[in-house]
């Protein structure tokens, strides 16, 4: 199926046409989905028996509910998205599948429309937040270059600039996640940006990474 059928098809018609030899993307316990192949199709069309060669604990001819089953559109093995939305599919499997392959390259940015989603990469990446890639950023529309924080701080500081409005950079994810790394890297960009003197800059950002704990303890109080 050509990209432009696959994007204008209706996702339930598409699922009901799915046949034996299709690969779709079943559940998976270990990472969540994995790609699989149809080997059997109930009569009811209510379930699939599938296959995954390159994970035999998974098991073979698993029975996987219609509803569980999620699209598959071959993009090619090194091809990736900087926008989760411009996939031929957007859901669960397909989005983690990009935001994986993507992390494998050392990618750790994807944007979903106007969010950045970060994967924390648990170690140095070379010149990611260079001076030179600053000022890369200034002044760039969203999806001008690769996905960054530095892309978010710009949008919102140009905003500010022109609506004369408050502007909110909402931060979220689990702990260990990279939140307040992000943070001192977004304020590093404004405080830049806006020519503020660096000890000042320093200091507010200072300032904004201690409230964390306060902030953080009132969430916790609540689960």
């Amino acid at each position: 199926m050509s990209i432009e059928a696959a994007m204008t098809t209706p996702r339930d018609q598409m699922v009901s046409e799915l046949a034996i030899g299709d690969c779709v993307w079943s559940p998976c316990a270990r990472l969540g989905f994995r790609r699989s192949t149809i080997v059997r199709v109930d009569e009811h069309r209510q379930s699939f028996f599938v296959e995954s060669k390159d994970d035999p604990d998974e098991g073979q001819n698993r029975e996987v509910q219609r509803a569980d089953v999620r699209l598959f559109f071959d993009n090619g093995p090194d091809r990736t998205f900087q926008d989760n939305t411009d996939m031929v599919h957007l859901d669960d499997a397909n989005i983690l599948d990009n935001i994986q392959r993507r992390y494998q390259k050392d990618l750790i940015y994807t944007y979903t429309a106007n969010v950045l989603l970060a994967v924390n990469p648990y170690k140095k990446l070379p010149n990611l937040y260079s001076e030179e890639v600053m000022a890369s950023y200034r002044g760039k529309n969203q999806g001008t270059l690769a996905p960054h924080p530095f892309a978010i701080a710009d949008i919102a500081y140009r905003q500010l600039l022109r609506d004369r409005r408050n502007q909110a950079l909402v931060i979220s994810g689990e702990s260990g996640a990279g939140k307040t790394e992000t943070a001192k890297k977004t304020m590093h960009y404004l405080t830049s940006i806006s020519r503020t003197d660096q000890a000042q800059g320093v200091r507010f950002q200072d300032k904004i990474i201690n409230a964390n704990p306060i902030l953080e303890a009132f969430g916790n109080a609540s689960t």
